[in-house]
């Protein structure tokens, strides 16, 4: 099992914390994004053949979510098994996204 909890744009917890969105740049997000791509291609590589990679955000952005499923399915070979936000905003806590990958 590899767990990546990436660096993110930490939009998921601008509830709690919404002044960080005044600081938030597209640019920054498109950092992000390609940072996230490299770790997960890095971690992919130590990956068993039987193996579970699990990719996590505290990002509402698709960029940073489902379209780096996209992105990683592609330059990897792993296959999603499942991905899910998990939207804390109602009990009060972040929202986070999730998936999971085997090879």
């Amino acid at each position: 099992l590899i767990v990546c909890d990436v660096p993110c744009s930490g939009s998921g917890t601008w509830a709690r914390t919404p002044e960080e969105a005044a600081f938030c740049r597209a640019e920054k997000i498109t950092a992000y994004a390609h940072q996230q791509l490299a770790i997960v291609q890095q971690a992919s590589k130590r990956l068993s053949a039987d193996g579970v990679l699990v990719y996590i955000t505290c990002s509402v952005f698709a960029v940073e979510n489902e379209g780096q499923v996209e992105n990683i399915i592609r330059t990897t070979g792993l296959t999603c098994l499942q991905q899910q936000y998990i939207a804390g905003l109602e009990r009060g806590s972040d929202t986070m996204f999730v998936a999971y990958f085997r090879r």
